[in-house]
């Protein structure tokens, strides 16, 4: 018989992809033709689909500790009993955290709301009663004080101390926990019902029969009624109008009245509507438009471009190391615009396949599909209005290059419906599209401009046309008649149906690597603070260049880059060093990647402690370094204390002195000895997330860097591991 071989290739082999070899071939020996990585998720999963000679099925990738399969299993079966559509699972090894499922297809709910969203959002509201009977199956967490806290401190946590560096005044936590107090009744007094706590679009399937299958179950818990139509309806990926969500919580409320759960008048209705919006604000996931988003447009056929199109997505031909709209994607994200939404029509399921989520580039994808033909751009455009919510957005064509500067912080005049994008008229458009006068763009003038295929746009504009095919030059002529588009005129452009010209050119490998450029000023930062920290107290020790020569093999460096980090260590060291300058471009650069920021801050902190203590001028270089970084000096103490316990942790594990250690991996893990099996797993999970090797080097770790950070890994692992090991034997 014909061996069949694995097509999906993963660098380095590692041993937990060849497991997963390993348990698709024990359980589907002789069958599988293929195995392709489709996506990986917010958790530590990775997703799989495997052909086989009857079917398509997805492997899940769930390593434990950080995924419990078992109880994906458990969830799943029950479900089945319930009545709920959901996968079925085929094959399990539960010990080491594979499962092979059912695959549902790629269609999501989000897919399909362009047109008839009621229909879609009546039929999803309907599985809510059956996803009720849950409980009858199986038990469930409940959504209980404490878990509603854990959730409120997020927002205290994350958005308030980490991402606006703010210190609340006792005063401002008096009010912020009198508000949660509030939230919290409004919360728990509903009905507590089994919920499945993630009940979006993205997690609804439709299947062939345009039926809903529903999928990413495995947080389901007993909690207020209300949480999941709130998760549906205010999507934290698709914003509806007011009026539109209004009409589709009344179709719930009746259904819950007709069910016995409120009772047929006014005030029952006025109480169900403070508890959806109540629950809105306090805990579900909703949409909050908090930051501009952006559309790529990828739905072109590429008939030029044949016949490289007839097998990819002309968006997916590669320029340089990467694709196009991978390159879209990366400087989008460099940006802060990190909400990207992309059509797609020919061949559109493996774009969807290639880019997954988004996660592994920083930011979180939605795509709009328009079927084998595609909409034209503003056809595409208005169908997508859903996925990008009622503020501009920027809107830039999948298949060409430009280093024009996007930004998220650009606004556009209150009567103003289009910013576009003008460049230098290319040898196959002389003629050019536009005009451009003192920043107004015109139907036609002197001097003619061709549009780059780059547009800052408001959703007004689009939202008078009926779903269907329409081109964009009629509605921006339109606008143009009243003076409601502006532009800007630019140099550095490439369309990719331009081949041959571009080929002469310099080809594929003759454009800027922006990437490169990054990761550079990460390494160069790195070593030109540690210098700059060792100079601190005056004198540079040979403790400190036994450190830094020691990162650098670590590193793993060659001898050229060990030249350039030991001059960038030099330049720190200068007293008119430009420290603060220095750490402003990073942050510019990596300011939405909170983790690379946190890693390069423990590097600096490493340094600083090479005596073993920290000198009043060393710990005031460190407060600069995690105040221009955008950390609070409460974060920095906490980092610090982190790090002279993971010192002592890994010191005493040589030394096998494991109940000294067992304080310190405590520390190390951010929790205290009383913590909760749950809370333990939880900040286990959140510390290895913000130094996964494969997380940080997708954000622009330099990939010399790499080695630093699974050390950093395995230590959590390993502390992790005492402290189950202590209190499996208490």
């Amino acid at each position: 018989m014909e061996e069949k071989r694995f097509v999906f290739r993963e660098s380095g082999m590692t041993d937990r992809y060849q497991q997963l070899v390993q348990f698709v071939q024990t359980h589907f020996p002789d069958h599988v033709d293929r195995l392709q990585m489709i996506s990986g998720d917010a958790s530590f999963r990775r997703y799989f689909r495997a052909q086989t000679a009857a079917q398509a099925l997805i492997i899940m990738d769930a390593p434990a500790p950080m995924e419990d399969v078992a109880k994906f299993k458990r969830l799943d079966e029950a479900l089945l009993c319930s009545g709920v559509r959901v996968p079925q699972i085929l094959a399990s090894d539960l010990a080491r955290g594979f499962l092979a499922i059912e695959d549902l297809g790629d269609v999501l709910l989000s897919h399909v709301l362009g047109s008839e969203p009621t229909v879609w959002y009546e039929q999803a509201l309907a599985l809510l009663p059956t996803l009720r009977n849950l409980t009858q199956f199986t038990e469930l967490p409940m959504f209980d004080s404490a878990f509603v806290q854990r959730e409120l401190g997020i927002f205290t946590e994350w958005f308030v101390g980490q991402h606006l560096s703010i210190v609340l005044t006792p005063a401002q936590q008096q009010l912020l926990g009198d508000t949660f107090a509030l939230l919290e009744r409004a919360v728990l007094g509903q009905p507590q019902v089994a919920m499945h706590r993630d009940f979006h679009s993205r997690n609804l399937m439709v299947m062939p029969d345009a039926q809903l299958a529903v999928i990413d179950f495995q947080d389901a818990v007993v909690g207020p009624i209300c949480y999941d139509a709130v998760s549906l309806l205010r999507d934290c990926y698709v914003r509806w109008p007011d009026h539109a969500v209004a009409q589709w919580r009344t179709v719930f409320f009746q259904q819950l009245q007709s069910q016995g759960w409120y009772e047929a008048n006014e005030q029952a209705h006025q109480q169900f509507v403070r508890d959806f919006d109540f629950t809105a604000r306090g805990c579900a996931s909703v949409c909050t438009e908090l930051a501009m988003k952006a559309m790529i447009l990828a739905a072109g056929r590429g008939e030029r471009m044949r016949p490289l199109t007839d097998h990819l997505p002309k968006p997916l031909l590669r320029l340089g190391d990467r694709s196009l709209i991978e390159h879209h994607i990366t400087r989008l994200v460099a940006a802060g615009i990190t909400d990207i939404v992309i059509n797609h029509a020919w061949l559109g399921e493996l774009i969807e396949r290639m880019l997954g989520d988004g996660s592994r580039y920083g930011c979180r994808l939605s795509y709009s599909p328009e079927g084998a033909v595609g909409l034209e751009t503003a056809g595409g455009i208005q169908r997508a209005l859903p996925l990008l919510g009622d503020k501009p957005f920027w809107v830039i064509n999948g298949d060409i290059w430009t280093d024009f500067p996007l930004s998220a912080d650009i606004e556009l005049a209150s009567d103003t419906l289009a910013h576009l994008v003008l460049v230098n008229n290319p040898a196959q458009h002389p003629s050019g599209d536009f005009g451009l006068h003192q920043g107004v763009v015109l139907p036609t003038a002197s001097q003619q401009w061709t549009f780059s295929g780059i547009g800052l746009y408001r959703p007004k504009l689009f939202e008078s046309l009926a779903p269907g095919v329409h081109k964009l030059a009629p509605l921006l002529r339109a606008a143009m008649a009243t003076q409601q588009v502006t532009g800007v005129a630019i140099g550095h452009w490439f369309d990719r149906s331009m081949g041959k010209s571009f080929e002469s050119a310099g080809g594929f490998g003759g454009l800027g690597r922006q990437d490169d450029v990054q990761q550079g000023l990460f390494t160069y930062s790195t070593f030109a603070v540690m210098g700059h920290l060792a100079k601190a107290d005056g004198v540079v020790t040979a403790a400190h260049i036994d450190r830094a020569m020691a990162f650098m093999q670590q590193l793993g460096l060659t001898a050229a880059q060990q030249k350039e980090a030991q001059q960038a260590f030099r330049e720190g060291k200068s007293a008119d060093y430009p420290l603060l300058d220095q750490l402003q471009k990073l942050r510019q650069v990596y300011r939405w990647r909170q983790d690379l920021l946190q890693l390069f801050l423990e590097i600096q902190i490493s340094m600083a402690y090479v005596d073993g203590m920290l000198s009043q001028r060393e710990a005031s270089v460190l407060r600069q370094v995690a105040s221009q970084l955008g950390f609070s000096e409460l974060r920095l103490q906490l980092l610090c204390g982190r790090f002279e316990a993971e010192a002592r942790f890994a010191s005493r594990q040589q030394a096998k002195t494991n109940s000294d250690a067992l304080g310190d991996a405590y520390q190390l893990l951010g929790v205290t000895a009383d913590c909760s099996d749950h809370e333990l797993k939880k900040a286990y999970k959140k510390q290895m997330s913000q130094h996964h090797p494969d997380k940080l080097v997708s954000q622009g770790l330099p990939a010399e860097m790499m080695e630093l950070a699974k050390q950093k890994s395995q230590q959590i692992q390993a502390a992790y591991e005492l402290i189950k090991q202590h209190r499996g034997k208490a």
